[in-house]
């Protein structure tokens, strides 16, 4: 008898144990998209902008907000990663991010920063090599540029621009990097990735 009342009530806390669990799975709703963050400020657009971890071997040597008297961003954010390499050469990653007043203005700001990688005396053989799909609308821009491959993709998302630019030596850079960490300031502006 003492055994038939052991397993009624294996088998009672294993029927009860099986329901929980049931109603968890059935009941928890689907992961929803995390809120866009708030872009308003510098230091919002600092929590979408690359850090360390996405740009692992880089070392931050610059970042700040744009102090340009002319600027007539809502808020500035820019940044700037270095690795040495062999031969007294090095790599260059930056990242600026800007908040305009309207959709408008950031698309005119953006076209004004990709005319403005075709204008300057140091860059060369410049490629405007279109869309990567990034964003609400991107350009890429691939310049020889004192010397060494420059790869930008200019992207808006919304009111926010972003400049993501690598630089390394002549022969060693590629769209592949650029693409990625574009890729990645793009979800942190949609709430896509935990900032």
């Amino acid at each position: 008898m003492r055994r038939l009342v052991i397993a009624v009530l294996a088998a009672t806390l294993f029927f009860v144990a099986a329901i929980a669990v049931l109603t968890v799975l059935f009941t928890v709703s689907p992961l929803q998209a995390q809120t866009p963050p708030d872009v308003s400020t510098g230091k919002g657009l600092a929590r979408v902008a690359l850090r360390r971890t996405d740009v692992r071997g880089f070392v931050l040597t610059n970042e700040g907000e744009r102090l340009d008297q002319d600027l007539t961003a809502v808020a500035s954010y820019l940044a700037a990663w270095t690795a040495p390499r062999p031969g007294n050469s090095f790599s260059l990653i930056s990242d600026e991010l800007l908040t305009w007043g309207s959709v408008d203005e950031a698309s005119a700001e953006m076209a004004s920063a990709v005319d403005n990688s075709f204008n300057g005396s140091l860059h060369a053989n410049n490629e405007n090599d279109g869309s990567m799909g990034i964003g609400d609308e991107d350009v890429a821009v691939y310049s020889l540029f004192n010397g060494g491959d420059e790869y930008t993709i200019h992207f808006r998302r919304g009111t926010v621009t972003a400049s993501i630019t690598t630089f390394d030596p002549v022969g060693t850079g590629s769209w592949d990097r650029v693409i990625a960490l574009a890729n990645t300031v793009d979800a942190r502006l949609q709430g896509q990735i935990i900032p």
